[in-house]
């Protein structure tokens, strides 16, 4: 020790006190260090390279963990030492966190709670063993607050993950941008802000996006965003009480010349043979052309339509409004198909026709009411909701209410989805991914 010139500070460091200036160790000494030792100076800061790695994985875990945090930037109050490192570092992590479903979801429910933190369990400890002749949970029954399994996530499964996708990197670019930095002009009491600058500027600037752009190339991960999207964007939770259940719909049908084809045949259950339906057919193409012009037809030509089953009926204009089922409108909605498709769909050919439940004396111009009534609906044919989207919006949140049973399902699937897939990695995969 007789190489290192101050003493002084020898002494210091050897009684572990740090001088008010902050400085640990002079960049004297840390030269004089280098030079008796004959190892490098970021050697005697950081250590050999397997010390650095386990000191970067260590900043790395610490970051992290705010992933188990409310939004920084707006619940700082909740939280000690929040600072502007925290908060951007905060949203880079949970970037990455975002690339697992499971998060998501987790982190959605968290966020709605009235909790801190959200809860961790090692997912590998978190099942049940037995004992001699007890059932016991490592992970579970020697705590003394209850898990929250609407907010649970392996926060260290994740942080793993992640390690592996950004050690090489972070060692490279500590190396290349944080180390002389800290080297050239060394101050211990400014390694700190140093490192601070590094996190902002080159780990959550750099790193990061450039891991999050690799995931977001392999169809594993993106998993991830989907779920996230999905609950983002389309799970709606907030919906306004009503105790509405019926929604109106206007019906409104304009006067003129009605042409029905086959109602005969629907009452008697019994259709024409085929070259009859031909013919009618034909006569059929030729009522809907006068209909058009405005033309009506003489006695002869009415008959021929009669004879064939195609029926001339002067209408008027009819309006009503009927109180119908939320339930059952979205059921309309959710059953009927192709309605407002600009893709040319085949029409379906149904078998046979609907079923009515109907008196016996029922009258043609009712069953034909019944036939327009069931087209209508399968094909919201003249049919308005009036105040759709003021006074009578509870359809709208009668829907949202089904697509987020929909969404949550979709979401679970892919939870287990990526979970499984996720399962095959290794630490190798991970790190020959990354690079």
């Amino acid at each position: 020790m007789e190489q290192i010139s101050d003493k002084a500070a020898i002494s210091r460091i050897e009684k572990e006190i740090c001088p008010k200036c902050g400085n640990f160790i002079t960049e004297t000494v840390l030269l004089d260090y280098a030079n008796v030792f004959e190892v490098l100076p970021e050697e005697i800061i950081f250590g050999n390279s397997e010390e650095l790695e386990k000191t970067l994985e260590w900043i790395f875990d610490r970051l992290f963990f705010s992933i188990l945090q409310k939004d920084l930037s707006t619940h700082s109050d909740l939280y000690k030492n929040v600072d502007r490192v925290s908060i951007t570092s905060q949203k880079a992590v949970l970037s990455m966190a975002e690339m697992f479903a499971e998060f998501n979801l987790q982190r959605y429910n968290f966020l709605k709670s009235d909790e801190t933190f959200m809860d961790s369990v090692n997912k590998e400890m978190d099942r049940t063993l037995s004992i001699g002749e007890k059932f016991i949970n490592i992970e579970r029954d020697f705590i003394t607050t209850p898990i929250n399994d609407d907010t649970v996530i392996d926060s260290r499964d994740i942080c793993d993950k992640m390690w592996w996708l950004c050690k090489e990197k972070m060692i490279r670019s500590f190396k290349t941008n944080a180390m002389p930095s800290i080297l050239e002009h060394f101050a211990y009491s400014t390694i700190n802000s140093t490192m601070n600058f590094w996190i902002i500027k080159e780990f959550c600037a750099n790193i990061v996006p450039t891991v999050i752009e690799k995931m977001k190339n392999n169809s594993i991960f993106k998993l991830g965003l989907l779920s996230k999207q999905l609950i983002q964007d389309f799970l709606k939770e907030d919906l306004p009480e009503t105790y509405q259940q019926t929604v109106p719909i206007k019906t409104t049908r304009d006067g003129g010349i009605n042409i029905t084809i086959g109602s005969r045949a629907r009452k008697n259950d019994k259709k024409l043979p085929d070259n009859e339906l031909k013919k009618q057919a034909k006569l059929y193409e030729i009522a809907m052309k006068m209909v058009q012009n405005g033309e009506q037809p003489d006695d002869k030509l009415l008959a021929e339509f009669e004879k064939y089953d195609i029926i001339f009926k002067e209408k008027p204009k009819e309006e009503y409004i009927i109180e119908e089922d939320i339930d059952s409108v979205i059921s309309r909605v959710i059953s009927s198909k192709y309605n407002g498709r600009s893709k040319n769909y085949r029409p379906v050919i149904e078998d046979g026709y609907p079923i009515f439940k109907v008196s016996n004396n029922i009258s043609d111009e009712e069953m034909d009411a019944l036939y327009m009534r069931r087209y209508e609906d399968t094909h919201f044919q003249n049919q308005v909701i009036p105040g759709y989207f003021t006074n009578n919006s509870q359809i709208g949140h009668r829907l949202q209410e089904l697509l987020n049973e929909d969404i949550l399902s979709m979401v679970e699937s892919i939870i287990h989805m990526q979970n499984n897939l996720l399962l095959f990695l290794t630490d190798e995969d991970l790190l020959t991914f990354a690079k």
